[in-house]
Parts: structure tokens; sequence; C-alpha cells
């Protein structure tokens, strides 16, 4: 017999609609993925968004990431091509908005969560402890990423070839090396394979979801 999806069913008001999805949705108010380069946040990300909304299509779900806006102003400013990312372009652009606001990139996307009405952003970039400890009293759950360093490079190699031994040592990148900024995170996961993608999917959802996953 197949279980009833509490959210499926017809709604007569939209107050009852947003009631029912308050009850689904558990203490959490999205998600944030930490990790270095090419650690697998943004495919983790793409899969997660795709079982929310296969498993609960009225919960309204977007992958967004901090440095969105960032890549819009270094096209717009500085005639970046959408298509490729300048990675030293953006790091200096960045570092030059933090030193007006530090939490420049953060207040972006959570003002973004509320003038769009979107439940669960799936934050797919998270980098600084500082992001850590403003997500996290966001009520966001945080998800770190480890990935072993053979297949973190290889992935890098693939898909960014113009990248330099400097671009993955930078601050950003080695950060990760500090293992204690992981387990800061509400979960530490694996995400070597695609496997592990799958398996991954499955815990974040449970903690996202009173009613676990179908």
């Amino acid at each position: 017999m197949e279980i009833e999806n509490p959210l499926s069913r017809v709604f007569s008001t939209m107050e009852t609609k947003n009631l029912m999805i308050r009850n689904v949705i558990g203490k959490y108010k999205g998600v944030t993925l930490f990790g270095p380069m090419c650690s697998g946040k943004s495919t983790l990300a793409k899969k997660l968004q795709c079982e929310i909304e296969r498993r609960y299509p009225e919960i309204s779900s977007r992958i967004t990431s901090l440095g969105t806006r960032l890549k819009e102003l270094a096209v717009e400013l500085y005639e970046m091509d959408p298509n490729k990312k300048d990675r030293r372009l953006l790091v200096k652009l960045a570092k030059a908005l933090r030193s007006v606001d530090d939490c420049v990139f953060i207040k972006h996307v959570l003002a973004k969560k509320k003038s769009d009405n979107i439940a669960i952003p799936i934050v797919d970039d998270g980098r600084f402890e500082l992001e850590q400890d403003a997500f996290k009293e966001a009520e966001f759950l945080l998800v770190g990423l480890l990935v072993d360093d053979d297949i973190r490079l290889d992935r890098i190699g693939k898909l960014y070839p113009e990248a330099t031994g400097e671009d993955v040592k930078h601050t950003t990148e080695n950060i990760w090396e500090d293992r204690q900024r992981l387990e800061k995170c509400d979960l530490m996961l694996r995400n070597d394979s695609e496997k592990d993608i799958e398996e991954n999917t499955k815990k974040i959802i449970e903690m996202l979801f009173e009613f676990g996953y179908y």
C-alpha cells in the first residue's frame, strides 16, 4: 500500500496549506553546504532540490549561492564572461566587498529567502567560519562535506583545467584542511561518489522534515 504524502492533499485555503507546510518542516529553515573546491557541494544541492520537489511539491526550494550576486557584479562591472568564471577576479572583488561588510553575501541570501518566500533555500558554497555562525543563528542545517584529496583534485582538473596550485591552496580552500571547521557542522558526510550523494540526500531530508523520508 502506497503511503500518502501529506502535502499531496487538496487544501481549501492558503492559510491551511501554509500551516501544513510549517508542521511538516522541522526546526531548520534552510541548508548550507560547506566544503572546499570540488567537494561536490553543487552536485549534492541539485540532487537535494530534486528530491524535495519530488517528495514535497508544495514546498518551495531553491539552490542559491553566496557568490551569486558577486558573479552578477563581476559581469556588470568588469565584463566577466558569464559562462566562464574568473576566479581571481571574484576573489579580489569578494575581498573588497567584505572589507565594507563581512556579512554582505549572507545578508543578501537571507533577504532573498524572505522576499521570494523560499521555504528551504539550499546554499551550495559555504566556506568561512563567519558563514557557519551566521547560518547557525538563522537556523539553517549546516552540512560539512569530506572528500578524498585525490578525488577532489581529479574533479578540479576536469572542471577547472585553468586552475593553478595557487587557486587550489587559496585561503578560501585550505581553511577546510582544519577538520575542526567541519566539526562545527550539524552533519559531516563523505561525498566521494554518486552512491554517497544518494545516501547524503536521504540523511539531509531526514533531518529537514519531521515526517522523515518516505
